[in-house]
């Protein structure tokens, strides 16, 4: 009986941007060498684009150290493009998206969702910047650092809604997003085990639902 191969972990080797790490994991785990691609660029978006940076401030530094700013390019490309494939655990899931991009086994335009991601960033650091992934006090002042789940509710439940908000007034949309993550149904989507493809689906829905009563 044939040893079974090593799970792929790309993704974390994709989180060092150091080339040689990533084509040893690839070979070790006796994976056919990937076509070029730009995921070798992707990560770069972390430090190009501004409007992104700024909406991460509040990224706690422990996780910047560890790459952390990172790892949120390839989780807002997984959200956008292979939620489907979501099942509970982040690691595994941005492993498998990021192989297979790698291997081309999914399309990846890196021009196209370049400006994807530039559009939404550019909308959230002028609309929220800094407050667009934080919690909230009842007061509807930001609160602690920045929050995956609140990352992936925000960037995806308002990314339909980017040009129907675009001319709405930055304080009201501040306290439509305040109002929506303290509420007692966002809350039991986040937090302890949160991490399921259902409590996913429902928090970005919750957050499109709020905003779309603004348009």
């Amino acid at each position: 009986m044939a040893t079974p191969k090593p799970k792929t972990r790309v993704y974390l080797d994709h989180l060092l941007p150091r080339e040689p790490l990533l084509y040893k994991s690839i070979a070790e785990a006796g994976e056919s060498q990937p076509t070029p691609f730009p995921s070798l660029r992707l990560y770069s978006l972390a430090n190009e684009t501004d409007s992104f940076k700024t909406c991460i401030e509040p990224l706690p530094d422990s996780i910047r150290d560890q790459k952390g700013d990172h790892e949120l390019v390839l989780r807002f490309f997984a959200l956008k493009n292979a939620q489907s494939i979501f099942e509970g655990s982040v690691r595994d899931w941005l492993d498998e998206y990021m192989s297979r991009v790698m291997f081309e086994k999914t399309s990846f335009d890196y021009d196209l969702e370049k400006a994807t991601f530039g559009k939404l960033f550019d909308f959230l650091d002028a609309k929220f910047g800094p407050r667009a992934f934080v919690k909230y006090r009842a007061d509807r002042q930001p609160l602690g650092g920045l929050a995956p789940a609140y990352f992936e509710a925000v960037t995806m439940g308002l990314f339909p809604l980017v040009d129907q908000l675009r001319d709405q007034d930055s304080e009201k949309l501040v306290e439509t997003l305040a109002d929506c993550v303290s509420s007692s149904a966002f809350r039991d989507v986040t937090g302890p085990a949160a991490n399921t493809k259902a409590k996913l689906r429902r928090r970005i829905e919750l957050v499109t639902e709020a905003f779309e009563r603004l348009t």
